[in-house]
């Protein structure tokens, strides 16, 4: 029996808001992601995709546009913080596919952000852009979010807002 697709709103354009719109896409839901900003911009620097990220990545179609901006690292190193010695080191490059049947990578945040939207776009998922969430509640049948334009309802709303997230505040308080 095919499942219902559902109406999912996902607040929030960062890395985990965009890979839940394409995972829930692959699965037939109709994902819409709410950003609040005006352009999508990732703040940080470097991340390490482990081999279970690499498997979900692939996955949903996105590998092939990160091969170009990912690093493959040969090994751990822990070093101790004032005298730099390495206390332990873990082979990665030639053991990571071996062990756990997918590579280990280092990307720039804004290089993974950017093929994650470049697939976002040929799925045809639509990011609503300003779209700040003010609030949000449910009733018997939906759940709402609120933006100072209008009420969107949904079957299903994701919190994927980030730090200072309004979904987590609704739901949990400060």
């Amino acid at each position: 029996m095919k499942s219902k697709s559902l109406e999912i709103s996902i607040v929030g354009a960062g890395i985990g808001g965009l890979v839940a719109a394409l995972a829930l896409k692959k699965r037939g839901h109709k994902p819409i992601i709410y950003e609040k900003t005006e352009s999508l911009s990732e703040l940080g620097a470097g991340i390490q995709l482990s081999p279970n990220a690499n498997k979900v990545l692939k996955h949903l179609g996105v590998m092939e546009e990160l091969q170009a901006d990912v690093y493959e690292p040969e090994a751990f190193q822990f070093v101790h913080y004032r005298t730099g010695k390495v206390l332990a080191q873990r082979a990665l490059k030639n053991s990571s596919v071996k062990i756990y049947g997918s590579p280990n990578y280092d990307i720039h945040r804004a290089d993974l952000q950017k093929a994650l939207l470049k697939i976002i776009n040929k799925e045809g998922i639509q990011i609503e852009k300003n779209s700040e969430i003010l609030d949000l509640y449910e009733d018997a049948n939906h759940a709402f979010i609120k933006t100072k334009e209008r009420v969107i309802p949904s079957d299903v709303v994701i919190g994927s807002d980030g730090i200072h997230s309004i979904v987590r505040k609704k739901l949990w308080g400060g």
